[in-house]
């Protein structure tokens, strides 16, 4: 039997780089309808991370590196950009981001 150590790290940079890449190819077009329609803040459903989440060897799922953290009471700590809050609602877990933290964001995903 092999025992997989799977480190917090690990599943954080899995998180962060799903929600980066779910960023990049949403950005121009969230912020658009944000502005359009005078919103403050988006919503974000993990269920629109999923497709841009790219399978690790310790994490082959998405839910698998959210679960670790979510179980560990880490997963507000992986997600520390500022205006950004984790809210659960109707039993699905959403990120919560301001306008501005949104541009911010957006700003430097444009740049690399």
């Amino acid at each position: 039997m092999v025992i997989l150590i799977v480190s917090i790290e690990e599943a954080r940079g899995a998180i962060m780089k799903a929600l980066l890449n779910y960023l990049h190819a949403n950005c121009r077009r969230i912020l658009s309808i944000a502005k359009i329609t005078g919103q403050k803040y988006v919503k974000i459903s993990l269920h629109g991370l999923y497709r841009h989440y790219k399978p690790e060897e310790n994490f082959p799922r998405f839910i698998h590196a959210f679960e670790l953290l979510r179980n560990k009471n880490e997963l507000s700590r992986t997600l520390e950009i500022e205006n950004l809050k984790i809210v659960k609602e109707d039993n699905e877990v959403h990120l919560l981001l301001s306008i501005e933290a949104l541009e911010n964001l957006c700003s430097k995903i444009v740049e690399d």
